[in-house]
Parts: C-alpha cells; sequence; structure tokens
C-alpha cells in the first residue's frame, strides 16, 4: 500500500501544514440542518431468488465491483 509509514506521514505533515490557518466553509445546504446529526432514515429492503443472487455475486466478482456499485448501473 502507498500510503504508510514514512510516506504517509510526510503526506499527513504537509496538509497539515497547507491547511493549518484555512477556515472551515460555511456552505449553504437545501434546507436548515439540525445541530445533532441524525441516523434516522428510510430503509427498503428486497429479497432475491438464490439463482438470482449467485448470478448477480458472480458478475460483481468477474468485474471487480461491489453489489452496490452493480445495482445502481441496473
Amino acid at each position: 500500500m502507498y500510503l504508510e509509514g514514512a510516506v504517509l506521514e510526510s503526506q499527513l505533515s504537509y496538509w497539515q501544514e497547507q491547511l493549518h490557518d484555512v477556515a472551515t466553509l460555511a456552505l449553504p445546504t437545501d434546507y436548515p440542518r439540525p445541530s445533532v446529526q441524525s441516523t434516522a432514515g428510510l430503509t427498503t429492503s428486497l429479497v432475491l431468488d438464490q439463482q438470482l443472487s449467485e448470478s448477480l455475486n458472480a458478475l460483481c466478482q468477474r468485474e471487480g465491483v461491489t453489489l452496490l456499485c452493480a445495482a445502481v448501473r441496473l
């Protein structure tokens, strides 16, 4: 792995120095955000038959992608 050991430390030091005096961005949002972040959200379940599940897993392995990436493209 490229970013480990001395290379990682060097990169971290460089970026900490570069970003030392940079202020946090205050970007506009589409609606006011709560002061405390919530993990509440919508979930959806989907049950696939075994043959379809195995086919999708084989496709993902062959293409080197995750099941989520394949599902987004379908």
